[in-house]
């Protein structure tokens, strides 16, 4: 029998969203009843596929939370019968099974279902795939309920309703207009609130001179400002007469007179409609009237259109954060986050060139970690150092913690001491974040538009910063992962490889030699009388002593060539595509440097060491037979007086004479 849900938790009149939890397995069902009521979920629960179904067509539910394998009716059948209801009608669906192949995350998805997890799951993932997809859910209602409300604009409204995207509205609108007998030309302007502006959005039949004039206009000093100051209102007049000195200008043109009228929405003014009668045509109080109707109908649709648009951008912006943080608790190569992140900016907010640059701890430069310019044949850039004397911009942006919005480049201040460098790249906008963690500046996620301008509206850097802030945590996770991943693999005294990573790496070395028939050779080395050394000067000194050697030992080696510390005072040297001479003259070279060496704090502090080198050879196919090669010879060395260089002969006894 279905366990009756809980009661419907009620939080300031508002009902919490109800998941339907789908699974043949009581003690799954009971974990997540229990996993999503202490988030605040409702929660009813079924226990098959023909219990799901019924559910859902007599009880109010959200999302269903589906599990594939079930008696009767499978997880797939219920997909598909829950995608078969009409669309007002439909729910979310994310399947929760222990079937992971890809064919049966294919054959889920493409039955309608909106997301795939995986038994064993997180708790905290779930919830939050959960709460995208209802946020989704609510997102598409807004939709589909402001295209009804669409639907029902008289004639006038459906031929320029038929679109949500400004431009086409605006010129669907002026197409409608010129079929009135008398309208010669005429334009759109729109009203961009952060900007301040009026800018020409749609045209027809317009001389340049009118398009440049239109172009944009300050509303402050807009000669149609008044039409704002009194929403629904209209002008109409000679052109002689007209409030804008480029009307009266054409005034010598196959013009008659002019109407400007208001295009308003909830009381609001939202842009202006300019239309020029054909000579001798006068445009009256009928045209006037008609006019004005056309204003408030396109107006509501610019109002829908810029509803639509917001509602489509916080959409985007959803998907973008839900991806960001997707990538960031799946992985911790910084690489694989940061091309997300910046291909989720690239995406949104149609800039060509976004870069992540970290700071380094004077605060006077910096590396680029990751970029895409799309100016460039190879667009993505990495590993470039950069002084802040050359981007005062990501200084700025550094020091003050703050967005920093700059609409033209070359007309800004603080850019004025590299201008030069900034004309060849063509850049015109710069929108520049910071990422901050803890409060503190890791560096900067620099955005640029090229060739055209770009305003950066206050919602585009709110949105910005709330990615960057991801992209920091991904950095700051990505900084602690390195260096946990260091502390494991080296030794805390001399900062070279420890014991676990000499054999980790020395059998990775021993693999490819055997695949590709390459040399390989190993020097161990031990101090000689190194106990009494301690002894003598003390274990601080000793451990001094052990710190200048090693990074004798790293200086004198090739950079293809591993060092490490094996324990106590002996260290190892892999030497990749190395034979037996060159391992003895390395060998040589590293007792010479030791034996020369003058150790602190004692000026007449001297040491040597012992070494014994060995190479790959037939016969040998794990690491520690070539170790204990090396160790036989290294023992030789000391056994014949010390601070000498011993080899392994080539031959190996055969595997029943050893």
């Amino acid at each position: 029998m279905m366990e009756r849900r809980e009661r419907e938790v009620e939080t300031a009149g508002t009902r919490a969203p109800v998941v339907l939890v789908v699974d043949d397995e009581p003690g799954i069902i009971r974990m997540l009843q229990v996993t999503l009521q202490r988030r605040g979920f409702g929660v009813i629960t079924a226990t098959s596929g023909r219990e799901a179904l019924e559910v859902v067509g007599r009880e109010p539910v959200d999302l269903v939370l589906l599990d594939i394998m079930m008696p009767g009716l499978d997880g797939l059948e219920v997909t598909r019968a829950l995608r078969a209801r009409p669309e007002e009608e439909r729910v979310p669906v994310i399947i929760l099974t222990a079937k992971d192949t890809v064919r049966d995350k294919v054959a889920g998805l493409e039955l309608g279902a909106d997301d795939y997890m995986t038994k064993p799951f997180n708790g905290e993932e779930l919830v939050a795939r959960i709460r995208v997809q209802l946020r989704l859910a609510a997102m598409d209602r807004a939709i589909r309920r402001q295209n009804r409300e669409l639907g029902g604009l008289n004639a006038v409204a459906v031929a320029v309703g038929q679109s949500l995207d400004v431009g086409e509205i605006l010129g669907a609108t002026l197409e409608r207009v010129a079929e009135v007998e008398g309208v010669a030309a005429g334009g759109i302007m729109v009203w961009e609130q952060e900007r301040g502006v009026l800018s020409l959005a749609a045209e027809r039949g317009l001389s340049p001179a009118l398009r440049e004039t239109w172009h944009e206009q300050q509303l402050t000093t807009s000669p149609w400002a008044s039409l704002f100051r009194e929403p629904g209102s209209g002008l109409l007049g000679e052109l002689a007469a007209a409030p804008d000195p480029a009307l009266r200008g054409a005034g010598g043109g196959p013009y008659g007179n002019h109407a400007c009228v208001a295009l308003t929405a909830k009381g609001r003014t939202l842009g202006l409609m300019h239309l020029l009668s054909r000579s001798p045509h006068r445009f009256g109080a009928d045209e006037m009237r008609f006019f004005a109707a056309i204003g408030q109908q396109v107006g509501m649709a610019l109002e829908n259109a810029h509803l639509y648009h917001h509602t489509q951008q916080q959409v985007s912006q959803m998907r973008a954060l839900y991806e960001v943080s997707s990538s960031i608790t799946s992985t911790l190569e910084l690489q694989e986050v940061l091309r997300a992140l910046i291909e989720r900016f690239l995406d949104l907010l149609k800039v060509d060139r976004c870069v992540v640059t970290l700071s380094d701890v004077t605060g006077t430069a910096g590396e680029v970690v990751l970029g895409y310019d799309g100016s460039k044949p190879m667009p993505w850039i990495h590993g470039i150092q950069i002084s802040l004397d050359r981007h005062p911009e990501v200084r700025r942006a550094l020091e003050t913690k703050k967005a920093l919005v700059i609409p033209e480049a070359l007309q800004e201040p603080l850019l004025a001491a590299v201008r030069s460098l900034l004309v060849p790249l063509q850049i015109r906008a710069m929108l520049v974040i910071p990422l901050l963690t803890k409060d503190k500046a890791l560096g900067v996620i620099a955005l640029s538009s090229l060739r055209e301008a770009r305003h950066f509206t206050p919602a585009d850097v709110e949105f910005c910063q709330i990615l960057a802030n991801q992209a920091a945590i991904a950095i700051e996770n990505s900084r602690l992962f390195a260096e946990t991943k260091r502390l494991a693999s080296t030794d805390e005294l001399t900062g070279l490889f420890n014991h676990r990573q000499f054999y980790l790496l020395l059998g990775q070395e021993v693999r490819r030699a055997l695949r590709y028939g390459r040399n390989l050779s190993l020097i161990i080395l031990d101090i000689d009388y190194f106990k009494a050394y301690n002894d003598r000067y003390g274990h601080l000194a000793g451990d001094e002593a052990l710190r200048q050697i090693a990074r004798v030992l790293k200086t004198k080696s090739r950079d293809v060539d591993v060092v490490a510390r094996y324990g106590g005072e002996e260290f190892t040297i892999i030497l990749p595509e190395t034979e037996l001479p060159q391992a003895a003259v390395q060998a040589e070279r590293l007792r010479v440097a030791v034996e020369g060496h003058r150790f602190s704090p004692a000026a007449e502090g001297h040491l040597t060491v012992s070494l014994g080198a060995a190479t790959l050879v037939e016969g040998m196919d794990r690491p520690e037979q070539l170790v204990h090669r090396a160790d036989q010879v290294l023992y030789e060395a000391k056994a014949s007086g010390r601070n000498r260089v011993s080899l392994a002969a080539v031959h190996v006894e055969p595997p029943e004479a050893r």
